[in-house]
């Protein structure tokens, strides 16, 4: 299967990207921040190209990110990892996935995984949906859950919520690589017929990228995947 490209805007840590690169070396890959921040001593480590763009203003990072990809593209997806918002040219001009760490349409925003624990929510988990000018509120692509137990905290919650965006990441590609996800100008087609499980709608159809999570699972001491998730 020949190799895509993919780019990932970020700002943090970029743990939930890092952990599925280790799955997804066969791809290539261009990475983004807009400040100095942990994904790019690992994209450093593992030979990933990356830039930074530092603009206060939304509209002007957004250009320059839109100006960067067009000189280093075409990608197949570009990945939101990533709390600013951002607007055209970005948006219509390029396939622009968010990875939003709740379920939408309950939790937008900032600080969503906090709203969950404290609104009594029974279940949270993951949205990746297509980015908008709106907030949080593009189409939905896919989406992963847990129970949400009696007892668990914030922590608990933000460790389970690495593993669902690191999930989603992996089934966006998944889908990208069997020309299952379809991006039209504003929005975002997932072909019929996908597998789906109780955690996962869509679930990832690659045992290779499934066994990669479960892997990860174990080594953080969290599960949220079941058989065929």
């Amino acid at each position: 299967m020949p190799g895509k490209r993919f780019a990932i805007i970020a700002s943090a840590g970029g743990s939930a990207f890092l952990s599925a690169h280790e799955a997804l070396s066969h791809h290539s890959f261009r990475v983004i921040t807009d400040r100095i921040c942990g994904v790019e001593a690992g994209c450093d480590e593992r030979g990933i190209p990356r830039t930074r763009i530092v603009a206060a203003d939304n509209r002007v990072f957004s250009g320059g990110v839109a100006q960067d990809l067009k000189e280093h593209g075409p990608f197949d997806a570009v990945f939101l990892l990533f709390s600013r918002l951002v607007t055209e040219p970005l948006i219509s001009g390029l396939p622009l996935v968010n990875l939003h760490p709740a379920l939408l349409p309950a939790y937008p925003g900032i600080g969503a995984l906090k709203l969950a624990l404290e609104g009594g929510a029974r279940f949270f988990g993951a949205t990746a949906h297509r980015v908008s000018a709106g907030v949080d509120d593009g189409p939905i692509i896919a989406q992963v859950c847990q129970v949400l137990a009696p007892g668990m905290t914030l922590p608990d919650l933000a460790k389970a919520s690495f593993l669902h965006k690191m999930y989603l990441l992996l089934v966006c590609v998944d889908l990208i690589e069997n020309d299952a996800l379809t991006f039209t100008r504003a929005g975002a087609v997932v072909a019929a017929g996908r597998p789906f499980s109780a955690q996962a709608n869509p679930a990832l159809s690659n045992p290779a990228y499934l066994e990669h999570v479960r892997r990860i699972e174990a080594q953080e001491g969290v599960r949220f995947t079941r058989i065929g998730a």
